[in-house]
Formats: C-alpha cells, structure tokens, sequence
C-alpha cells in the first residue's frame, strides 16, 4: 500500500517535473508574444508619427509654396492694375504734350491713340513690370512671416516665390497693361476732346480735332461767319486749326480782324506757313485787297502764251523755309521772291524781275528789289504803295537787242489806269484827254520792263525831249563804255492820293560824278 503511494507519488512527481517546462514555456510565449505586440504597436506609431510628420511638414511647404504663388499673382495682378493706371495716365499726359508741341513745330501728323500707345507699350510695360515685381516680393515675404512659417521663407520660398512672381507679372503686366493702357488712353483723350476754346490747342494734339469740333472752337475764339469760313478753307487739316487757335490766342488784334472781316482768314489760311507774316495784319490786308487795287482794269494779253492774264493777291502765299520767307504763286508753287522786315520797313526781292510781283498794286512803305543780271533796281512805296522813289545801278552791259520787245497795249492800259485811279483803288476821275504815254522809270533801252511797277502817266513831250530824254541817252552811252551808272527818280505829288506824278527829280551820276540833278514838271496839257 504504501509502496502504490510511492510509486504513486513518484509518478505523480515524475508527470510534474515532465509537464512544468511545458507550463514554462507556455506562460513565456505569452508573455513574449505580449511584449512583441507592444514593441509592434509602439513602432507603428512612432513610424506613423514619423511619416505623418513627414508628409505634414511636405503638405504644408507646399501649401506655402501655392498659397505664395497664389497671392503673388492677385498682388501681381492688383498691383499691376494700379501701377499701369498711374503709369498710363502719366505717360499718357506726357506723351500728348510732347506729341503736340512735335506736331505743332514740324508737322508730324500722328493721332493721339496712335502716339500714345506707341510710348506706353515701350514705357509703361517695362516700368510696371519691373515696380510689380519687387512690390509683390515684399507684399509675399511679409504674409509668409505673418503666418509663422519664418523657417520655410528664409529656406527656400522666397527664392521661389521670386521666380514665381517674376513669371507670374510678366503674364500678368504684359495683359493687365495692354488693357488698362487702351482704357486709360481711351479714356484721356475722351476728356481732352471735350476741351474747348484757344487752349485745346496746346493740350490736345492736332489729329484729335474733327471737322466739327473745329469749327465749334473757332467760332468759340472769333464768331459763327469766320468759323463757317475757317471750315471750308482747312477741311479737316487739324494741324492748320491748332495753330490758328494759338495764334488767336496770343494776338487779340488778330482776333479783332477776323471778327470784323472774315475773308482775312483766307490769307491767312495761304500763309500759314509762315510764322511770321501769317499774324502780319499789313501783310493779310495788302494780299487780300490792298494788291488788287486795279487788277480787275488791269487785264492785259501775254505774247509768249497768247493767253489774257489778270493778277491779284490771291496769286500769292508766304511760306517759310531756314528762316526765309519766300512768295510763291499758289497754284504753280514756283518762288517769286522773298520778303523780309516789318510794316514800316518791308523789303521785297523779286525773282529774276518775276510778272506778277511787278504787276501787282504794290505794297506800302516797301523796297522791291529787281536785279535782271545786270542792273539792280530798287523801287520804294510810300504808306500809301505809290513809287516815290527808283533807284538803279547798271553795273554790267546790257545785252544786245533790249527795248525791242515793247508791249505798247500793256504800256497804254497801265498809263490809263494810274490816270483814272487813286491810291485807293477807286475811280476818281478821267483824264484820257491829257497829252500823257506810259513812261518808263527804268528806260526800256536800259533793260526797263513794261510792267506796272515801272509805267508812269508821263506828258508826252516831256518823254521824248528836254533833260528827261537827254539824261536817258546820257545814261546808256556811259553804260556802253563800260562806265558804271546811277540813276534815281523821285516823284512829287500834288494830290497825295493821285497816282500821276506832278514833277521828276532827277539825279544821275557816272562813275560816281553827279552829271544830272534836275527837277522836271510833268503837267497836265490837254489833247488838241
């Protein structure tokens, strides 16, 4: 019995000693399964942590990144659409003060659209591209700092943020410019052209004034008959229109005149070209009437063409070129000659002895100066255009064969004229009862023309005998013999409003020796 509970002992022992590694090693898989699962867990999550952060911190740069470039363009953009309006309008400004004053001193024709946008496009892209870009950057930099993320801008997003911008504005400006600009000179030359009065014409350009709005502001400047006169004679030609406006402007006896007579501004319209004698108001008046005192009577047939040749003021327009004011005929364009000085001194050159010059009725208190190439006349007016005196020098031979061309019709009709006209221009009386012919100041044998200028109604018998002839044959003997001659006339008046001379003085000298100064009656002897 009690060797069954030994051996029952025993083998209850035996089966504990067998079975207790086992239990050992169950409760140490259990425990290490515990601990892996823990190790695992807490792995996971610093490697979560980890990647989290990781991608975190990546969505965040980037986002900063975006963000960046995002407000970069709206700065861009707001920016660029502020600075081009303030850079538009100031060029806008300036571009249409200097295009004006081009146009207005050498007649460039160019529309304001045109010269406005021509500047901006290479002005205001450059300068609001260039000021947008360093705004934007500030405008970024200082958001991102705002924001916290001190780190990532001093890192890397500020050389980022540059090139966005930078990219970003030259699209941006490049567009936003180009409209804003084509707004704003849209909207600049709108406000301009409403502008009335004398000083449009310094503020806005000149291909800016239309027909209509022309006409409106000089009838403003002058009246309503001038404007309607002024419109007809410019058309739509701008650039005539602003300078008639600042000439207005600065000359108020210039706007007196034209009030007064309209048809002034025809002349003026003629002489535009010249600075000068477009505002000389003795100068309008002698073209416009003054040259025509007896044009109308004076109409005379011209050998060379055969055609009936009448002259006038309207034959004539005064342009200058490098300072010199030249006449020329309107329809032919060709110089007649030059003018120069002032209303109590003016000197006229005439071009190789032109017809109608020395046809016209001449100008008061002038010199007109004719040199045929070998002798030099100078005529002088009084105020009231009437030759009082001539001077000529012969300083060459006269070439063979003149004064054979005489034009007697011509010679006679001018005679009749100045017998039966004042110096008004006006019909006083008939004197084709007096014993006159058409005299030459000049002598015909001497080269002398049978124009206007160098006829006088001169009594026959003295013409054609006495000091007058004897001084004539005197003058042209010395000049064959090489001898240098002076000759000068003066003419006296009894009425100072007659154009027939009552008395000659002459004076003539020869190799600079006085050999005639003699006073000579021209009277007045009825026909028999």
């Amino acid at each position: 019995m009690k060797s069954i509970k030994t051996f029952s002992l025993s083998l209850l022992l035996l089966i504990v000693v067998f079975l207790s590694p086992i239990s050992c090693y169950s409760q140490a898989g259990i425990v290490g399964k515990s601990a892996a699962k823990k190790t695992t867990k807490t792995i996971a999550k610093q490697t979560v942590k980890n990647a989290t952060k990781s991608a975190v911190k990546g969505a965040v740069k980037k986002e900063i990144k975006t963000a960046a470039k995002q407000t970069v363009k709206k700065e861009a953009i707001k920016s660029s659409t502020t600075i081009a309006k303030m850079e538009a309008k100031s060029l806008t400004k300036k571009a249409i003060k200097q295009e004006t004053k081009k146009v207005l001193e050498s007649g460039t024709v160019r529309t304001s659209k045109e010269a406005t946008e021509a500047v901006l496009k290479k002005e205001a892209h450059k300068t609001a591209s260039e000021s947008l870009v360093t705004t934007s950057i500030k405008r970024t930099e200082k958001t991102a700092l705002k924001s916290g993320e001190k780190t990532l801008a001093k890192k890397g997003v500020k050389s980022s943020t540059q090139k966005a911008a930078t990219k970003t504005i030259t699209k941006a400006s490049a567009q936003e410019s180009k409209a804003i600009m084509n707004s704003a000179v849209k909207t600049e030359v709108k406000t301009l052209s409403k502008i009335e009065g004398v000083r449009a014409a310094q503020k806005v350009t000149t291909k800016e004034i239309t027909k209509k709005t022309a006409s409106e502001t000089v009838e403003k400047a002058l009246n309503r008959t001038a404007a309607e006169r002024w419109s007809v004679l410019a058309k739509s030609d701008a650039q005539s229109t602003a300078i008639l406006l600042k000439d207005l402007e600065s000359n108020p006896q210039l706007v007196k005149s034209f009030k007064q007579n309209p048809a002034l501004l025809d002349v003026y319209h003629r002489n535009i070209g010249s600075p000068t004698y477009r505002t000389d108001l003795n100068m309008l008046r002698y073209q416009s009437y003054g040259a025509n005192k007896f044009s109308d009577e004076l109409v005379f047939r011209n050998k060379a063409t055969k055609q009936l040749e009448r002259y006038t003021g309207d034959n004539l327009k005064i342009v200058e070129k490098n300072g010199i004011n030249y006449i020329k005929d309107v329809k032919s364009d060709k110089v007649l000659g030059t003018i120069s000085g002032t209303a109590e001194n003016r000197v006229i050159h005439v071009e190789g002895n032109d017809k109608i010059l020395l046809n016209l009725y001449p100008p008061s208190n002038s010199s007109i100066i004719v040199d045929n190439g070998y002798a030099k006349t100078v005529y002088k007016t009084d105020k009231q255009g009437f030759v009082k005196e001539c001077t000529t020098q012969f300083y060459k031979d006269i070439p063979s064969g003149v004064g054979k061309d005489r034009n007697k019709g011509k010679i006679k009709r001018i005679k009749e004229i100045k017998n039966d006209y004042n110096t008004l221009g006006q019909k006083s009386s008939r004197n084709h009862n007096l014993d006159d012919e058409g005299g030459h100041i000049v002598p015909k044998s001497m080269g002398g023309s049978d124009d206007a200028i160098n006829i006088f109604p001169q009594n026959t018998k003295m013409n054609r005998s006495g000091v007058w002839k004897k001084s004539e044959l005197e003058a042209k003997k010395a000049r064959m013999n090489g001898k240098y001659v002076e000759r000068t006339i003066t003419f006296s008046k009894e009425n100072s409003s007659s154009l027939r001379p009552s008395s000659v003085h002459i004076i003539q000298k020869i190799d600079g020796v006085v050999t005639v100064d003699e006073i000579i009656a021209n009277p007045k002897v009825i026909k028999k």
